[in-house]
């Protein structure tokens, strides 16, 4: 009985900050990607409202240039270069 109660009082404090590191880092990978899909979206948008073609050229190729790796990105690589690439468009 007193190692049931050792073991427990061992495991559940693991138990317990394994899994609140797996929700703070989920938490912070889903609000970094939040802040990129809007960043993308914004940028959309005003391309899109511009009708310019040569603006949605640029926005395409931007899109390309993301660093992005499929399942294994790493969304502050993609968050960078995003805010990099839209401070180098040229402003209207």
């Amino acid at each position: 009985m007193k190692f049931l109660a050792i073991a427990f009082a061992l495991i559940v404090p693991c138990a317990v900050s394994f899994y609140a590191g797996v929700f703070s880092t989920s938490f912070e990978t889903n609000m970094c990607y939040s802040t990129v899909l809007r960043g993308l979206a914004d940028e959309a948008s005003r391309v899109a409202a511009s009708g310019d073609r040569a603006d949605m050229e640029r926005y395409a190729h931007m899109i390309d240039a993301l660093p992005n790796a499929g399942y294994e990105s790493d969304c502050s690589r993609i968050d960078a270069a995003l805010k990099q690439q839209l401070a180098a468009q040229p402003k209207k």
